[in-house]
């Protein structure tokens, strides 16, 4: 949603309602200002009626369409100078004329006098002091600017992307209402108050405003050193929450601090130097790139088992969580993967297509603390037990005791992997159940006739067998 910007302009001038401002005497005048508190001016009129009643309905039925009058003219001006053409539409609520006229009525209009009879009609002179008809749109402000004061924490704080644009809606929508009933104050001629919200609410605001942007100092630190796309999509959400944060504040009045302003400047000026140097960024990647096939070629050579786990363990480490980082990272940031890309991922699948060949052709013993041998098999990036455990166990004791030490029940994405290659090749494994523990106790793996594991909910606490795969 666009918020609407408002032309708030001033107005200096008394306004009367008709021609009938030829019958306020200059006392007339002087008795109505020195009625409005704080010298206000105020909107009068001089109306007739067959009777007093109907002279005094004529005389709030006036002040509301001038104050009407005024206001659109307000809007008329905004709607010109914005190029904006719904400010009266969604001004439509408060430029109700049975409001405005219930206002007037109920918020202090007064008589110069008794209704006089004059040449057959009852003349009745009548105001309202300017201040008095805006006290309602002022103290509706300040009822909306705490609203949104409270939105402030929940944009803040909210950490789903839905919520958290529904509230920025929402706060949006009370923006325009603000601006909105500032139009009329203005229309009617009084000057808005400074202070929207009390004090309290201003020090929680900035305060709010503080604590978001040294969050944001800390994730900039952090995506500093880590360079992580992750990070940096955290950091550009909370850069937009800041934003919106800081146009509701000073949309209610309140003045950032200096010293805010400068470290929020700081802090923004700093990442953006990070996120458009991509020169250490290349040099990381080239730099572990070369570390990476320099395992990779090991790897291939190597005779000795332990050290060709070891190493493959390694290169496939040092992919993941480093090297495919970085490529991410640099393809949002300029838009392109680094050539070195395609050839990574090519010695990614030749890696393991030897390790997948090397467990094929020497299986090995996972051997707990009293040295009995449990026949193990690599499939995928897991070592599993080939055997199942015999005898079955409570969750508690599966996941506690159940696995010799140094391996631990498998978890849902590699009971997932097992599954696909056992669909294909049924000699992997030797399972002697047809049902086992995951890691999770909401789930258990079972095993159907066609040779499928699937992933069940758990439907009661009776004890399963159990599977063990190598810790990592």
């Amino acid at each position: 949603m666009k918020r609407t910007p408002i032309n708030l302009l001033a107005f200096c001038i008394l306004v009367f309602a008709s021609s009938a401002f030829a019958d306020f005497t200059q006392s007339d005048s002087a008795k109505a200002l020195a009625n409005c508190p704080d010298g206000s001016s105020f909107i009068g009129v001089t109306v007739y009626g067959k009777d007093p009643d109907e002279a005094r309905g004529k005389a709030k039925n006036e002040i509301a369409h001038s104050i009407i009058s005024q206001v659109k003219s307000e809007i008329s001006m905004s709607n010109s100078s914005n190029d904006n053409n719904n400010i009266l539409e969604e001004s439509s609520s408060f430029l109700s004329m049975s409001e405005i006229e219930s206002n007037v009525t109920l918020k202090g209009f007064r008589e110069i006098e008794t209704p006089k009879l004059k040449n057959g009609e009852y003349e009745l002179k009548g105001y309202i002091c300017r201040s008095t008809a805006a006290e309602p749109y002022i103290m509706k402000i300040r009822s909306i600017g705490k609203s949104i004061s409270h939105l402030n924490r929940i944009i803040l704080e909210e950490k789903n992307p839905q919520n958290e644009r529904m509230f920025l809606d929402s706060a949006l929508k009370l923006l325009n209402e603000i601006d909105t009933a500032k139009t009329i104050i203005m229309g009617i001629g009084v000057k808005m108050p400074q202070n929207i919200i009390n004090e309290e609410d201003e020090k929680m605001n900035i305060r709010l405003l503080n604590l978001a942007i040294d969050e944001l100092s800390s994730l900039v630190n952090e995506f500093y050193v880590k360079r992580d796309s992750g990070i940096r999509g955290t950091i550009l959400k909370l850069m937009s929450k800041i934003m919106a944060v800081e146009n509701n504040i000073k949309a209610i009045g309140i003045k950032i601090p200096q010293n805010t302003s400068q470290k929020y400047k700081d802090t923004r000026n700093k990442y953006n130097g990070i996120a458009n140097d991509y020169s250490e960024w290349y040099y990381k990647y080239n730099y572990l790139g070369r570390e990476f096939r320099s395992l990779a070629e090991e790897f291939i050579y190597l005779e000795k088992h332990e050290k060709k786990e070891e190493t493959y363990h390694r290169a496939i480490n040092l992919y993941d969580k480093e090297i495919k980082t970085l490529e991410d990272s640099l393809n949002i940031l300029t838009g392109n993967f680094p050539s070195e890309q395609k050839e990574n991922k090519y010695i990614i699948e030749i890696i393991e297509e030897e390790f997948a060949k090397f467990n094929e052709t020497s299986r090995k013993c996972f051997y707990d603390d009293k040295g009995k041998c449990y026949e193990t098999k690599s499939i995928g990036r897991t070592i599993w037990f080939v055997q199942d455990l015999k005898g079955t166990y409570t969750f508690k004791k599966a996941k506690e005791e159940a696995c010799p030490k140094g391996s631990r029940l498998p978890r849902d994405d590699e009971w997932q992997v097992l599954n696909s290659f056992y669909k294909k090749d049924k000699s992997i494994l030797r399972p002697t159940y047809n049902r086992y523990w995951s890691s999770s106790v909401e789930y258990e793996w079972v095993l159907y006739g066609n040779g499928e594991f699937r992933k069940i909910q758990v439907k009661d606490e009776n004890p399963r067998p159990v599977y063990c795969v190598k810790k990592d």
